[in-house]
């Protein structure tokens, strides 16, 4: 059977266990045994459905995993459906404690944390301003919030071993453009979970600044307004082509880096497409 301890997308898992059963245990019996409809254990598989971490241990119990390969199977649940970024951050913690996770998944989940956490791509922009220093504790006092020097030894770590930071000749740090722009590609799945999670952190850092930042430094624009439905991928298109601008701009500086800023945009309805005109 599959070694659990090698993934991090439970149906991949799942898939895996099901090619290694084979005849012994079909997906209908499986179902039987699991207390559920055959349709369901197909559903999931194919991403139609959700595991759930109540069915999670009827699955695990079914497929006769030990009590530490359950409680990793039930993370890897919680990992992909947690209701909260503080739930998927429980549920990838508790799969990188399990100690035997290894190989090309231990890779995703290093991913994982570069993307989740809002600080890692702070980091990577400080390394190219003026005056930054490679110490944990000037990172930590520099980024605003304000990390423990602890994130930060973490996080230099963890970006110089994933290639997004490497070292120059006078013993600073440099980044690697290429890493930081590809890597987004190599392992989408963990990435799709996290990337959800740094916009919810990013947005919560964006409400502490309208209290904590002085106004002449930050600036916030919103609009409420009514659109065509047919018309939210012409806006969506618009403003990515503004984003692209706005990057090459700063690109193109050519005075010294000496601020890392956030530039947010946000776009989503707050109606229904159509919606009913009865009272």
């Amino acid at each position: 059977m599959p070694d659990i301890y090698t993934y991090s997308d439970y149906r991949l898992y799942l898939e895996d266990w099901f090619n290694a059963a084979g005849r012994r245990l079909t997906k209908r019996g499986f179902a039987r045994k699991a207390g559920c409809s055959p349709s369901l254990v197909v559903g999931i598989l194919k991403g139609r459905n959700k595991l759930d971490a109540q069915r999670a241990e009827r699955f695990a119990e079914v497929m006769k995993l030990d009590d530490d390969e359950t409680s990793y199977f039930v993370s890897m649940v919680r990992f992909a459906h947690g209701f909260s970024r503080a739930d998927r951050q429980a549920a990838w913690e508790a799969m990188v404690s399990a100690g035997r996770f290894r190989g090309s998944r231990a890779i995703g989940l290093e991913t994982y944390a570069v993307f989740s956490r809002w600080y890692y791509a702070a980091i990577v922009e400080l390394a190219s301003c003026e005056g930054f220093r490679a110490e944990p504790a000037w990172i930590a006092a520099t980024l605003r919030p304000a990390i423990t020097e602890a994130q930060a030894a973490e996080a230099l770590e963890l970006l110089l071993r994933r290639g997004l930071l490497t070292g120059k000749a006078d013993g600073g740090l440099q980044v690697v453009e290429e890493a930081w722009r590809t890597e987004h590609e190599i392992y989408s799945r963990e990435v799709s979970i996290a990337v959800a999670s740094l916009h919810e952190s990013m947005l919560e850092r964006a409400a502490e600044a309208l209290s904590t930042v002085d106004w002449r430094e930050r600036h916030y624009a919103t609009y409420t307004i009514a659109v065509p439905s047919e018309r939210m991928e012409e806006l969506k298109e618009r403003i990515s082509r503004f984003q692209e601008q706005i990057m090459h701009l700063c690109m193109g500086f050519g005075e010294p880096r000496d601020r890392v800023v956030q530039l947010g945009v946000q776009l989503f309805p707050l109606s229904m497409d159509s919606p009913s005109t009865e009272v």
